[in-house]
C-alpha cells in the first residue's frame, strides 16, 4: 500500500539512518523533509503514519 507503521518506520530510521546523523539538526531536517511542504518545523501524526520508505530503499 506504500505506507508503513510507525514502529516499522522508527526501526528503519534507527537501523539505517543513524550512521548519517551527526547532530540534532540532522534529525530535525530529516523529519522536516517529511512534511507536506518541507517548511514546517514539525510533522503531523497523519504525515508520520503515512510516510513511505519505498523510495529510500531503492
Amino acid at each position: 500500500s506504500g505506507t508503513v507503521t510507525l514502529p516499522d518506520y522508527m526501526t528503519f530510521m534507527i537501523s539505517r539512518e543513524t550512521e548519517n546523523v551527526s547532530s540534532i539538526d540532522d534529525v530535525v531536517l530529516a523529519f522536516k523533509s517529511l512534511t507536506e511542504n518541507s517548511e514546517r518545523p514539525y510533522i503531523t501524526r497523519d504525515e508520520l503514519f503515512a510516510v513511505s520508505i519505498l523510495d529510500d530503499l531503492k
